[in-house]
């Protein structure tokens, strides 16, 4: 898990663009790390840099469900990534959402 989602935050500091944050919820257990990793990195840059409105995906990636939300406007030394592993029967989407309020509290003030 630490290994993942340390991965995830070294790939998003280089590659997101400045005033981007990405949420990342991924499904525990994560048994195949690396492969994963690689995987979501791949779906963090395109949601990362995309013009696109959409700002949120769900995948699954090597059996773990995952939810990916782009937050935009940041402001500040925040990180690029921050990254939640939760268990496979709850649903990420009020943690993602508690996330984003905090952060844009943060962004506010």
């Amino acid at each position: 898990m630490f290994r993942v989602l340390g991965r995830l935050r070294a790939f998003a500091e280089a590659e997101i663009p400045d005033g981007s944050i990405v949420l990342v919820a991924i499904s525990a257990p994560i048994r195949t790390p690396g492969k994963t990793a690689g995987a979501l990195e791949d779906q963090i840059k395109a949601i990362g840099v995309s013009d696109s409105p959409l700002a949120e995906r769900t995948a699954l990636v090597h059996g773990n469900s995952v939810r990916i939300r782009r937050i935009r406007h940041a402001h500040g030394q925040k990180p690029k990534l921050i990254g939640f592993v939760h268990n496979p029967d709850t649903d990420p989407q009020p943690l993602l959402d508690l996330a984003e309020r905090w952060l844009r509290v943060e962004m506010a003030g």
